[in-house]
């Protein structure tokens, strides 16, 4: 947002697949409320982990994450590997 020259009125910060709560949802209100900001702003991902309560942050505007991978084929064998160390089957 900063690059787009859009200064955010307040911030909250979450770690990567977090699992929002409806107090989460609430906190982002009272943020909201004190900061003056006019709506909420998240990315694609983060609108999918919200998932039911993505509604309750209307305003909302979702912005798309996009990425370009260097070397893709390092990539896929990093996911496949991390895929290996967790059990998962790989297909």
């Amino acid at each position: 947002m900063r690059k787009a020259g859009i200064e955010p009125a307040a911030e909250a910060a979450f770690p990567d697949h977090y699992a929002y709560t409806e107090k989460d949802v609430s906190d982002l209100h009272f943020l909201r409320e004190q900061s003056g900001a006019a709506g909420f702003v998240t990315t694609e991902k983060d609108a999918v982990n919200l998932g039911a309560m993505l509604p309750a942050l209307q305003p909302i505007a979702v912005i798309p994450v996009r990425m370009d991978l260097v070397d893709a084929a390092r990539a896929l064998d990093t996911i496949l590997d991390t895929l290996a160390r967790r059990g998962k089957p790989v297909p």
